[in-house]
């Protein structure tokens, strides 16, 4: 269905996962003196159709019942409980599964997380649940214009109704007007010194920009001044540093947002530029964190292994690292820069942790 977007030799390491090394760099090593620029909804459907966009949410990877986190139904949500939205955001997950496995049953679920949530929305854009609220929303917003931005393509959202498109499409200009006000930002939670969140939340508003259109222009500007934040705050080596040093969790997921807004193409050409450079740094450095196995180099991560000590707050268990994120991460700006570097890496991330 939607493999014809990853070329056979790609699509036959990701779904094996078996072929050598040697084999994956006399492939692509002839890519890397062709870069080009890959944006628009084709490039990300190309990307989130990876295995590494869904594979560390299965039980085992082979297996076709996937163990999906996120809450949908509000009867699974215990007395006392709480729930984050963001879980929700697995929906992308959930249906980029159904796609790649052409199940239409997890596609289903998907759109369902997506519109669960948005179904729970209040009038002014914000959700019922108030931990961290502005964070939790922008993964669930992030992930809700991804999609929307891949309904674009013909047949992508087959078998979704046209009222859960609308749902989703009236709930996220709703919610990304509220999430651009300074006044949104109303929780203790919130934090500065995590630089992932300033791409994270530009990415929310540039991604609905492109899908919806005519966003209020203080939004845009609200996402501007994230933006240029993040740009100024790289370290010159390329690092994103979380609460005070390098993490190579949350790099990839920086790298994963900054991605997604070269991909959506609606910035000018300079902050285009600025952006580039800054994912190119940024996956160069995560690069040098991989090895030549394929095994990520966490010993100096401050909040994901290495030495950080923090707890999801979701389940309460300890912060570890997941290898497909940073293999997905370093494929999307492999697929961006056509730059084989970051494809041989993620690959290799693929090998050293499949089981």
């Amino acid at each position: 269905m939607w493999m014809h977007f990853n070329s056979r030799f790609r699509a036959a390491i990701r779904h094996s996962l078996i072929v050598s090394i040697a084999l994956v760099q006399a492939v692509l090593l002839p890519m890397a003196s062709a870069v080009s620029h890959s944006n628009g909804t084709a490039a990300m459907l190309e990307w989130e159709s990876s295995p590494s966009r869904s594979l560390y949410l299965y039980k085992d990877t082979t297996a076709n019942e996937p163990r999906f986190l996120p809450t949908s139904n509000m009867t699974e949500i215990k007395a006392g409980e709480r729930w984050y939205v963001e879980t929700n955001s697995y929906g992308l997950m959930a249906y980029m599964s159904g796609v790649r496995l052409e199940n239409p049953s997890l596609k289903t679920y998907g759109a369902n997380l997506l519109e669960f949530a948005i179904q729970h929305q209040q009038d002014d854009g914000e959700f019922p649940e108030k931990h961290d609220i502005h964070h939790s929303a922008a993964f669930y917003y992030e992930a809700t214009a991804r999609f929307l931005m891949m309904c674009r393509e013909p047949g992508f959202a087959e078998g979704v109704s046209s009222q859960t498109i609308e749902h989703l499409r009236n709930g996220l200009r709703k919610g990304v007007i509220w999430f651009g006000k300074e006044t949104s930002w109303n929780d203790r939670f919130w934090r500065d010194n995590m630089h992932h969140r300033f791409l994270l939340n530009a990415s929310v508003i540039f991604l609905a920009q492109k899908v919806l259109g005519d966003l209020p222009e203080d939004t845009l500007a609200q996402a501007y001044r994230w933006l240029q934040i993040a740009i100024d705050r790289q370290l010159p080596d390329g690092a994103m540093t979380e609460l005070g040093g390098p993490d190579t969790g949350y790099q990839a997921l920086g790298i994963t947002f900054a991605t997604g807004i070269l991909m959506a193409g609606v910035l000018p050409e300079p902050m285009q530029n600025r952006v580039e450079l800054l994912v190119k740094k940024g996956a160069d450095w995560l690069t040098g964190m991989i090895s030549v196995e394929g095994r990520i180099d966490d010993s100096a991560n401050t909040r994901n292994g290495g030495r950080g000590n923090e707890m999801n707050r979701t389940d309460g268990k300890p912060k570890g690292v997941k290898p497909y994120e940073h293999a997905f991460a370093l494929e999307g700006a492999g697929l961006y820069f056509n730059e084989s570097p970051y494809l041989e890496a993620a690959d290799r991330i693929m090998l050293a942790y499949h089981p």
